[in-house]
């Protein structure tokens, strides 16, 4: 099975079968864990290997925090220790304490464990990551003999008794990031990509009947929050919020592909009350500008309706030239190209 498959079918397995683990098997499951990278090559990681009674007293241990009257994350403990019971084999995973390197070698310990649990599919074995152990971690590496170390986590691993179905799992535009960073300045205002913080004050782009006179009218709640998850998720086009240097967001200036699929549209919209202050021609000059130098466009397209007389003032002034007139929205429609 290929790396990526493996990764695709590995599953929390909470149920097994009785099945032994052999110790060459548990060599090969150390050995992949050992090979992991670490920062600094720290490798801050012991490995503890249980069976039979021994592991289930570790069990037991955890079941000493659990009560039916605690409503938090200590009674999901009762589980896994369920489960450890029920596993033929199981890792503690230790780590040599030194605070300084506290958050680098936790983040080693779960590349570690990562490539445990990876093996383990390789072979044809399920596992489930244990974190419950936190609870008594303590009273546990005193049990085992190591009170010194600090207990991380601990990993059941045997023979799958189940084949549970994938659990849902954002998708890549849930946890994809752009830059935080400003994109652009001008002299009053600051340019970004349009982020989730930004969600709220960008509904009246959507929402507001005035702003949308000539873009077809407002949109319903729903279909504005649609929009504008669209927008932030987007890999492909440049949505840019505009934003006065005190942080105020006044407008939204986007980068996308024209109706033609051919050519690069740059459209904008500001709020009312920034209107008629040069902050369009401002904003757009500057974006403009990164269009030539970074983008290597040599030229770009605005589209506004014939209706708009401020709109064609302002691709004018931006020296674009009227090349086309059509139909579409059931409105007139001008198009200006601006050489870069």
């Amino acid at each position: 099975m290929d790396l990526e498959n493996i990764i695709r079918n590995r599953r929390s397995i909470r149920r097994y079968l009785s099945d032994d683990i052999d110790a060459e098997t548990i060599g090969r499951l150390i050995e992949c864990g050992r090979l992991c990278q670490s920062a600094k090559n720290r490798q801050p990681w012991k490995i503890m290997v249980l069976k039979g009674e021994t592991k289930n007293q570790i069990a037991d241990i955890m079941l000493t925090c659990y009560k039916p009257s605690f409503n938090d994350c200590a009674n999901s403990a009762a589980a896994s220790a369920a489960v450890i019971k029920n596993a033929p084999l199981l890792f503690l995973i230790f780590q040599e304490v030194d605070e300084a390197w506290q958050t680098s070698d936790l983040v080693s310990i779960g590349a570690m464990i990562e490539h445990i649990c990876l093996e383990a599919v390789h072979l044809g074995l399920g596992s489930l990551w244990i974190r419950d152990t936190v609870y008594t971690e303590a009273k546990i590496a005193q049990a085992v003999g190591y009170p010194d170390l600090r207990l991380i986590s601990a990993i059941a691993i045997g023979k799958p008794a189940e084949t549970p179905a994938p659990r849902p799992r954002k998708t890549t535009a849930q946890i994809l990031l752009k830059e935080k960073t400003t994109f652009l300045t001008t002299q009053r205002c600051r340019l970004a990509h349009a982020m989730p913080a930004d969600f709220e004050n960008l509904m009246p782009f959507y929402t507001d009947s005035l702003l949308r006179t000539f873009l077809g009218g407002s949109l319903s709640d729903n279909q504005a929050q649609q929009n504008i998850r669209a927008i932030i998720a987007d890999t492909q086009g440049i949505h840019l919020t505009v934003k006065l240097n005190d942080g105020t967001l006044i407008g939204l200036i986007e980068i996308t592909p024209h109706h033609n699929m051919i050519d690069k549209e740059i459209s904008y919209i500001f709020l009312k009350e920034y209107w008629s202050q040069g902050y369009a021609f401002e904003c757009l000059q500057a974006v403009l500008e990164y269009c030539r130098t970074q983008l290597k466009l040599t030229h770009i397209l605005i589209e506004t309706q014939s209706k708009n007389i401020a709109s064609r003032k302002l691709a004018e002034k931006l020296n674009g030239e009227l090349k086309q007139k059509l139909i579409r929205f059931n409105e007139e429609q001008c198009i200006y190209v601006i050489n870069l």
